[in-house]
This record gives C-alpha cells, sequence and structure tokens, in this order.
C-alpha cells in the first residue's frame, strides 16, 4: 500500500485545518451571527488498528455519510453525539422564532444539515488544494453504535486505505458543539490530486 509522504500529509492536514474557516463562514452567514470553527487532524494509513481501541459504548450516536459523486475514492463521514444534536436544534428553532416563524427541527434534519455545512466547508478547502470541484452527495443519515457507524462508512468507499480523522469544535457566544470527521480515501487518488502543489 502507497502512504502519503510526510510532505503530502502536511498539505493535506492543513487544508482541513483551514477548512475549519469556511465552515464557520458559512455558520455565520445562515444565522447572521459570529461563529468560530477549529479542527484538529490526524493522519492514519491504516484503520483497522484505529478502530479497534474505540471503546465500546451503548450511547447511540448520529451519523451522517456524504460520499462524493462521479465515483471518486472519497467518502465525507460526520459523527455527533445525540447531546450536540439536540443543542444545534434549540438553537435554531430560537432563531426562527426571533424572526417570527415556528419551527422544530427533528435531530435527523439537524444531522443532514450541519453535516452538509461542515462537509462542503471542509471539502471546499479540500478542492482548492487539489485545483478541483469537490462535488458531495445527499447525507445518509443513521443513527448507532459510534465504533460500529465508522467502521461501516470505511467499506463504503472503494479502494480506501487512508483515513483523516478531523476534531470539529463549532461555537458562538452561547454554545459549543462539537463533532468529529472521518475522511476515508484511497493514497493513490490523493496523489494524483496533489502532484500539482
Amino acid at each position: 500500500m502507497d502512504a502519503l509522504s510526510a510532505r503530502e500529509q502536511k498539505l493535506l492536514l492543513s487544508a482541513l485545518d483551514m477548512g475549519a474557516q469556511k465552515t464557520a463562514d458559512y455558520l455565520s452567514k445562515l444565522s447572521q451571527e459570529p461563529w468560530k470553527c477549529t479542527a484538529s487532524s490526524i493522519y492514519h494509513n491504516f484503520a483497522t488498528p484505529l478502530f479497534s481501541t474505540f471503546p465500546e459504548s451503548d450511547k447511540p450516536y448520529w451519523s451522517a455519510y456524504l460520499p462524493l459523486q462521479d465515483g471518486i475514492p472519497l467518502g465525507v463521514h460526520m459523527i455527533m453525539s445525540p447531546d450536540s444534536v439536540a443543542l444545534l436544534g434549540q438553537a435554531w428553532s430560537k432563531n426562527y422564532r426571533q424572526v417570527g416563524a415556528s419551527a422544530q427541527f427533528p435531530p435527523q434534519d439537524v444531522v443532514k444539515e450541519i453535516s452538509n455545512i461542515v462537509a462542503h466547508g471542509f471539502c471546499g478547502e479540500l478542492g482548492e488544494l487539489f485545483s478541483t470541484l469537490l462535488i458531495l452527495s445527499v447525507p445518509e443519515i443513521s443513527e448507532g453504535n459510534r465504533r460500529n457507524l465508522i467502521e461501516q462508512g470505511f467499506k463504503k468507499v472503494d479502494g480506501a486505505n487512508l483515513l483523516v480523522v478531523s476534531n470539529v469544535v463549532m461555537s458562538k457566544s452561547d454554545f459549543t458543539i462539537r463533532c468529529e470527521l472521518y475522511f476515508y480515501a484511497g493514497a493513490e487518488m490523493i496523489k494524483l490530486f496533489l502532484r500539482g502543489n
């Protein structure tokens, strides 16, 4: 298996860290309030050792899996705790009430919307690094054990042999939410995209 070089890893991780700013910009435009977003990303050559260290937990997590269109071997997977999903749903409902509208956001809708925002923010920066447009498909929403969700997500990308994990923290004046982003990809595809950089 061809692993990424240290230079290629640095380029990839730097782009993901910068993708946090795009995500903050999207959230700020949506809510008309300033948001901050930070990311801490880690590169893994192979996923199985990482998955085997995950603690078992009965607590259900929310999952949004977004594959890339055109058969590109890259998948984006967001995992959120139910507490963060509920907090975000309450905040969005409050924003609607402030403008005179009434809206309730089921957790599935919250996960779908926030995953679109976060994934497009981070993939927008990756697309700039790769000098190409990365088009994401509609999120696949599910709920379940965190470890199982991530293992299943990795298997959805044909030829995936590397994994980048980003711990993302999004905050505004009155609350903070967190999510995990998993990027499953084939090393050869990443190397091909990075050849011009």
